[in-house]
């Protein structure tokens, strides 16, 4: 386990474990959480790159073939490949506080089917960080909006599976 530490204080000394396999509850999870409300995903097509996993395998080969940029392999995990660091923040550069892949500020990613943003959801400037929607995206690989539910929620859920 490993203490991460913070500047927000709702996060502030929070403890994620970090190298250990994720077992078939959270394996099962990720492989079924398509969006908030939508839990009808397979392993086949589970993976996302704002939630990565590390794969329980040092063979090049194997990791090779896995490794596409083009949407034809998104098998999720299996219950031996583990958590990483990089499960949930990003290597470099982040949009959001702690390098994290999402923001962690608010309740949602996604707030109405819209991006928050001081120009698309000003009633809740909390989970705009002050930013314009199309900022928003920019943070998220500049997904399509619709790729998310309605009211995303962050998502820890991918593996937690709360909301």
């Amino acid at each position: 386990m490993r203490r991460l530490p913070s500047e927000n204080a709702l996060q502030r000394n929070y403890v994620h474990p970090i190298d250990q396999s994720l077992g078939s509850g959270i394996a099962t999870a990720y492989n079924a959480y398509v969006k908030t409300g939508d839990l009808t995903g397979s392993a086949a097509t589970s993976f996302t790159s704002l939630v990565p996993f590390a794969e329980n395998t040092g063979v090049i080969s194997t990791l090779q073939s896995h490794s596409k940029n083009d949407n034809t392999y998104l098998n999720g995990p299996a219950t031996s490949d583990k958590v990483m660091c990089l499960s949930c923040h990003r290597a470099h550069a982040s949009g959001f506080p702690e390098m994290l892949r999402w923001n962690m500020e608010g309740e949602f990613m996604v707030y109405n089917s819209q991006y928050p943003g001081t120009d698309t959801t000003p009633t809740v400037p909390q989970f705009a960080r002050g930013r314009l929607g199309a900022e928003t995206q920019a943070a998220y690989y500049d997904r399509p909006v619709t790729q998310f539910g309605s009211y995303q929620r962050v998502l820890c859920n991918k593996c937690h599976a709360k909301d």
